[in-house]
């Protein structure tokens, strides 16, 4: 699992990233969001914004129009994410912070996809 905090209306979460796939998230929260909202990921200086595609009890499946980097997820302890309470700005999505680059299929260990388990 990894450790992140989720933006949802003007509050913040702490979160847990159980899966990751090219544009999509498995997370388990306290308060997960109602299907069909728009929701923003954070770990260090990574930013994801997602939408809610299903929830069923403490967990969601959120579902993100840019690609998910794994790699960036896994690595960046860099910065805090965002402490509870109020939220001081909107992120922009389409003004990211450098991405790096996604691993591709061929370079995952053999019988590995895209959608892993991610376990500490």
């Amino acid at each position: 699992m990894i450790r992140a905090r989720m933006r949802s209306s003007s509050a913040w979460h702490d979160v847990c990233i159980l899966n990751v796939s090219l544009h999509g998230l498995g997370v388990q929260s306290a308060e997960p969001p109602a299907r069909g909202t728009y929701v923003e990921i954070r770990r260090g200086r990574q930013t994801i914004v997602a939408r809610v595609a299903w929830n069923k009890g403490h967990r969601a499946g959120l579902r993100s129009q840019d690609p998910i980097f794994l790699t960036a997820l896994l690595n960046d302890t860099s910065g805090e994410a965002p402490a509870a309470g109020k939220v001081q700005g909107l992120s922009n999505a389409a003004t990211r912070h450098d991405r790096p680059i996604l691993m591709p299929r061929a370079a995952l260990p053999a019988g590995q996809s895209n959608l892993q388990e991610l376990r500490p």
